[in-house]
C-alpha cells in the first residue's frame, strides 16, 4: 500500500503544478474577471484532472490503512511542492524553510517505521 500513498503524493505535487503553471500563464491575476478563463485553460484543467485521480487514490488508502498511518504521509507534498518551485519555478527557500521541511521529513519517516 505504501506505494500507493506515494503515488497519491506525487499526483498531488504534479497537479498543483499543472494549476499553479497553468494560472500563472498569463501574468498577474488583478480581477476576479480574469479567473474563469485561466481555471479553464488546459492545463489547469489536466492539473485537476490529476488532482482528482489523486484524491481518488487517497480514498482508496484511507479504506485500507489506518488514517494514523497514512495521513502523515501527505506531509510530503509540502516537499514535493517546495522541491519542484525551487527546481522549476527558481523559487527560493529561507533556512527556517528548509528546517521546516526537513522536520517533515523527520515526522513522516518516523511515522513510517511505526
Amino acid at each position: 500500500m505504501i506505494w500507493l500513498i506515494i503515488a497519491t503524493v506525487l499526483a498531488v505535487v504534479v497537479g498543483q503544478f499543472m494549476i499553479k503553471i497553468g494560472v500563472a500563464a498569463g501574468g498577474a491575476i488583478t480581477s476576479v474577471r480574469e479567473l474563469l478563463p485561466r481555471m479553464l485553460s488546459p492545463l489547469v484543467v489536466a492539473g485537476l484532472g490529476v488532482y482528482a485521480v489523486s484524491a481518488a487514490a487517497w480514498i482508496y488508502v484511507l479504506a485500507s490503512e489506518e488514517v494514523s498511518y497514512a495521513f502523515p504521509f501527505l506531509g510530503l507534498t509540502y516537499v514535493g511542492v517546495a522541491a519542484i518551485a525551487v527546481i522549476v519555478l527558481r523559487e527560493r527557500l529561507t533556512a527556517l524553510q528548509w528546517l521546516g521541511l526537513m522536520l517533515v521529513v523527520i515526522g513522516v519517516t518516523v511515522v513510517a517505521s511505526t
